[in-house]
């Protein structure tokens, strides 16, 4: 019995270190659509397993997340705004709603989610979004 108690956390351990792998490595591909080297469709494939991997392991909201914003991210980059929007929507509630004292968190999904807005036509959101994360950028980075 021990045993498999100790099989089952090893098991949880390895889908972490997986988890933490493909994080890394969709951040490295989901670089700005300006970057040659990206890979956003790789990203898109990367963040959706560590999607999975993330509900398996039953992460936090917070944890998920990053993962969220990295997939609204990837969508961006491939100039899906429809599939974009949920995703960094979602991050970017979490993030609020877990982060008010560290409201830089939400600088990444806000500035993406201004830019969806912006490419869709939707130009009253998308300036709220932008001049919203250029204060949080001013406040806690200065205003360079």
């Amino acid at each position: 019995m021990w045993q498999n108690a100790a099989n089952v956390e090893e098991a949880k351990g390895i889908k972490s270190l997986r988890l933490q792998l493909l994080t890394v490595i969709g951040e490295h591909h989901s670089i700005l659509t300006a970057n040659p080297m990206g890979n956003p469709n790789l990203a898109v494939a990367v963040y959706k397993e560590a999607m999975t991997l993330a509900d398996q392991l039953c992460l936090s909201v917070t944890d998920k997340a990053d993962l969220m914003s990295g997939l609204g991210t990837a969508w961006l980059a491939l100039k899906e705004y429809n599939d974009a929007r949920p995703w960094l929507e979602q991050a970017l509630h979490i993030q609020e709603q877990h982060f008010a004292q560290k409201e830089h968190q939400c600088l990444e999904p806000l500035g993406n989610l201004g830019i969806v807005h912006y490419r869709q036509g939707h130009y009253d959101k998308a300036r709220s979004c932008l001049e919203r994360a250029l204060q949080i950028k001013q406040k806690h980075f200065g205003s360079d």
